[in-house]
Parts: C-alpha cells; structure tokens; sequence
C-alpha cells in the first residue's frame, strides 16, 4: 500500500507518494462510504460545446458571461470576484478584448490541472466563442475542484 500526501503548494495541489515522488493520472479518493476517482492531468473532462450538460452554467456563461468569468475566478482563487467581473466587462466594451483575458486564465486553469493544450488554442477558444469557453472551464471547476473542497 502506498502513502499518498496532498498539500496545496502555491496554487498548484501537490499530490506525492511516500517517496515524495509526484503522482500522476488517477487519485482515488474517499468521501465517507464512497470512492471517487480524480482525473489529475490530461484533457478537458468535457468538451467546449458541452454547454447542455451543466444548464445553469450555461446560461449564466451565454446570458452574462462577465459573472461566470468571476465565479471561476473566485472559484480558483478563493476571492476577487468583484475586480475579475468588471475587468471582463471593461475589457469586453473596448472591442471584445476579454478574449486575452480569457486566455490568460484559461492557461493557468491548464497548468493547474495538467491538462493539455497550449496558449494559441486558448486565444482561439475564447476569441471564437469566449461564453462557450468560459461555461467549458467552469464546468472544469466543478468537476476537478471537489478534491480540493474535500481536502481544505
């Protein structure tokens, strides 16, 4: 059997072994009577025009895009809501310029979870269909974020 320690590092979750190897791929993790397998590193867990299997995310994402911008946000962070919010809308009004702010955060969303891809296809994504893209990453969230609410 092996001895698996979780702790958050900067912002990064640090999943490593007793030999204080990192882990890779699967996580199997215990919630009371129930075992639930978290998908470390790879692809996206749902696809960008999944948009259906999460209504509330998607209509939020198409209907105000701003404010789902800030809850995945916040969601990654733990605050700053607020300041993401308006910093989506003003880049917005001045010729749909949120697409680089998307960008941004969609990368770091990458690099958090070790998933695959690289800066343009997050440029395209959020230049193309930004709400598509914001409801993708915050469906993400919710998926890959239950490990850390569990843990904290």
């Amino acid at each position: 059997a092996y001895e698996i320690r979780l702790s958050l590092v900067g912002s990064e979750m640090c999943i490593r072994d007793r030999y204080q190897r990192r882990v890779r791929g699967l996580l199997l993790l215990r919630v009371g009577n129930e075992t639930k397998n978290i998908k470390m590193s790879g692809k996206w867990q749902s696809g960008i025009c999944r948009c259906t299997d999460d209504i509330e995310t998607c209509l939020c994402s198409c209907c105000c895009p701003c404010i789902q911008f800030g809850r995945n946000y916040e969601t990654m962070e733990g605050s700053g809501f607020v300041p993401m919010c308006v910093g989506w809308l003003c880049l917005f009004a001045m010729g749909h310029m949120s697409c680089l702010l998307g960008c941004l955060r969609r990368g770091e969303l990458r690099r958090r979870f070790h998933i695959k891809g690289n800066t343009v296809e997050d440029f395209v994504c959020h230049c193309c269909c930004d709400c598509c893209a914001i409801a993708q990453e915050a469906r993400e969230l919710k998926q890959r974020m239950v490990l850390t609410s569990s843990i904290s």
